[in-house]
C-alpha cells in the first residue's frame, strides 16, 4: 500500500538525532530528571518565553484531549475545508465539529472575518496554521489581534502548528501568551520524523498553563528522556530544515513538470509540504482507481472543485503517484 495520507518528513529523522538517540540508549533505567529541565531551558531560550509558558505532553493529539477536556469543549470551531484529520480526532476524542467560512478557500492569510460571529457556537477554536488543505497562514497583523480578541470573546482559541516547520513563515507564539484564552500546539512527529517517540508542547499564558497542569495533574516523569534528547537534538539541528525545504522544492517541481501538460489538472503550491492538485471527474471514480493501485490519499470535494492532498514524500514514491495518475489522465476517468 502507498499511503499518501501522513506529513511525516520525506527525509525522516534526522541523523544526528539517531546517533543522539543511540548515546542516550545507556541511560535508560533512569528517569533522567535533568534531560527535561534542560529541554525547557532551551525551549525558553529559542522562543523567548519562561518556562511556566510552556506545557509538555506526549504529542499534539494528547496535548488537545486535555485541553479540550480542562476546558470543557464538547463543540469547536473549526475553518473550512475541514482536514480529515481534525474528523477522526473528532471522533476520537469526542467533540463536534463546528465548521465556519473564512472566505476564499486559497487565500494566502487568514482574514478571520466570520470567527467572531461564529463563536458562539462552541466552546473553542481551532486554527491550523499553516491549514493542512489549503496552506493559509497566520500573518503578522492576526497575531497581534488574537489575543484581545480571545479575551473579548472568552473562548479558547487553539493554534495548531504541526506543519508550522515545513513553511517560511515564522510563528508569533512567543509575542502571544498575554491572554488566559490563548494556546499554540507544537510536535516533533511530523517535520522532524518522530512519530514513534510521540511527544509536543503548549504555549500559552502563566495561569491557563497552570491551570491545565493542576487539573491533569502534569508530570514530566511521564515522558521518556529519550524524547527530550531528541527533541533538543532536532530543534538544534538548523540544517535538516534548510536540506527538507530543498528536497520539497525540488519534489514540487518534478511533480508540476510531469503533470503540466495535462489539461484535465492544475497543480497547487500551498507553500507547505503538500501539493494540491485539481483534478477534473468524478470523486467516487477517481478513488476507486487509485484503490487498484494501491494508493491511498486524502481527496477534498470542495466548492473549487475535486482537490488531492498530496504531501510529498520520497522520490520513488512521487513517481510511482505521478506515473498512476497519468495513468488515469490517459484514461480520462469519470
Amino acid at each position: 500500500m502507498y499511503n499518501f495520507v501522513p506529513d511525516i518528513n520525506p527525509l525522516g529523522t534526522p541523523l544526528k538525532v539517531k546517533n543522539r538517540i543511540r548515546k542516550a540508549i545507556k541511560s535508560l533505567s533512569s528517569y533522567d530528571e535533568p534531560a527535561c529541565k534542560q529541554f525547557l531551558n532551551y525551549l525558553e531560550r529559542i522562543n523567548n518565553i519562561r518556562e511556566d509558558h510552556i506545557l509538555l505532553g506526549h504529542g499534539s493529539t494528547y496535548l488537545l484531549k486535555n485541553i479540550l477536556r480542562v476546558i470543557r469543549a464538547k463543540h469547536v470551531l473549526i475553518p473550512l475545508p475541514i482536514y480529515n484529520r481534525y474528523k477522526i480526532l473528532a471522533e476520537r476524542l469526542g467533540f463536534e465539529i463546528m465548521p465556519f467560512d473564512d472566505g476564499y478557500y486559497f487565500d494566502k492569510n487568514y482574514s478571520l472575518k466570520g470567527l467572531k460571529n461564529a463563536s458562539y457556537k462552541a466552546e473553542s477554536i481551532l486554527i491550523p496554521n499553516p491549514h493542512p488543505v489549503t496552506g493559509k497562514k497566520i500573518d503578522k497583523d492576526l497575531w497581534g489581534a488574537l489575543p484581545l480578541l480571545s479575551m473579548e470573546i472568552k473562548k479558547t482559541i487553539i493554534i495548531d502548528e504541526s506543519l508550522i516547520d515545513y513553511t517560511d513563515n515564522p510563528s508569533e507564539a512567543n509575542k502571544n501568551t498575554s491572554s488566559d484564552y490563548l494556546l499554540i500546539l507544537r510536535t516533533f512527529s511530523t517535520f522532524f520524523g518522530l512519530a514513534g517517540i510521540p511527544f509536543g508542547y503548549a504555549i500559552g499564558s502563566k495561569d491557563v498553563i497552570s491551570s491545565i497542569k493542576d487539573d491533569a495533574k502534569w508530570n514530566c516523569r511521564s515522558i521518556t528522556h529519550l524524547a527530550y534528547i531528541a527533541a533538543k537534538t532536532a530543534l538544534k539541528d538548523r540544517n535538516f530544515k534548510k536540506r527538507t525545504i530543498e528536497f520539497l522544492k525540488n519534489e514540487k517541481a518534478y511533480m508540476a513538470d510531469k503533470l503540466r501538460p495535462y489539461g484535465a489538472l492544475y497543480v497547487m503550491d500551498t507553500g507547505c509540504n503538500f501539493l494540491l492538485i485539481k483534478v477534473d471527474g468524478d470523486e467516487a471514480a477517481l478513488r476507486n482507481e487509485l484503490k487498484k493501485r494501491n494508493i491511498l490519499i486524502d481527496i477534498y470535494n470542495i466548492d473549487d472543485g475535486l482537490f488531492i492532498r498530496f504531501p510529498i514524500q520520497k522520490h520513488k514514491y512521487n513517481a510511482y503517484f505521478v506515473k498512476a495518475l497519468k495513468h488515469l489522465m490517459d484514461k480520462k476517468v469519470g
